[in-house]
């Protein structure tokens, strides 16, 4: 079991009982990091696990500006894996409590010129296209409790239930442009029960 950051995890074997039988024994092997010496790894050169330096003891400033331009020459020609590992490292540094905030803060400022690469990793992109997803979402749900206050303010509790419901972009544009046509407060009532349900 590998434990990037401090926890008072149980030492090995694991004893599972029932009515007072073992019935499972479970053997393993605890790997704290943060009581490993980064520089030993940084001095061996042993690039695949640079992402994990910031949560080993010792890391500081020098030691991960000097890993940082170690992966970029190591994974030269390679911007995706370079890019994962980045990513790594960067949220393994943001976590720890094994490198001091001054130091964290210049090593976040020398990355800042990698940012690119983190850019174009797929995990980033995944999570910007579903935060973006999510903020469009927030302001049609926001822009149809305002339509309804204006044309039918005794509906907004209603629509304040049933938006919160309602998450795809897609289905609350067509909500919004029926709300907005809406003739009636009987067909707002309707488009609320029936779109939002």
């Amino acid at each position: 079991m590998v434990c990037p950051f401090r926890t008072n995890i149980a030492d090995p074997p694991l004893r599972i009982t029932s009515e007072g039988e073992e019935v499972l024994v479970f053997h393993y092997q605890v790997i704290r990091l943060w009581t490993y010496k980064a520089r030993k790894y940084l001095d061996e050169h042993m690039v695949s696990i640079y992402a994990l330096l910031p949560t080993m003891d010792g890391a500081d400033y020098e030691m991960l500006a000097q890993a940082l331009d170690e992966m970029k020459k190591w994974y030269d020609g390679q911007p995706n894996k370079l890019a994962t590992h980045l990513l790594w490292f960067d949220t393994f540094l943001y976590r720890t409590d094994t490198v001091s905030p001054e130091d964290k803060e210049r090593i976040a400022k020398k990355m800042e010129n990698l940012d690119s690469l983190l850019d174009e990793n797929p995990f980033v992109q995944k999570r910007w296209a579903e935060g973006r997803e999510e903020g469009i979402a927030e302001g049609l749900q926001k822009a149809l409790i305002t339509v309804v206050e204006g044309r039918f303010p005794p509906l907004v509790e209603l629509a304040q239930q049933r938006v919160t419901q309602v998450t795809k972009p897609e289905k609350l544009d067509l909500l919004l442009k029926g709300i907005a046509a809406a003739p009636d407060e009987a067909t707002a009532r309707w488009l609320l029960d029936t779109l939002a349900a």
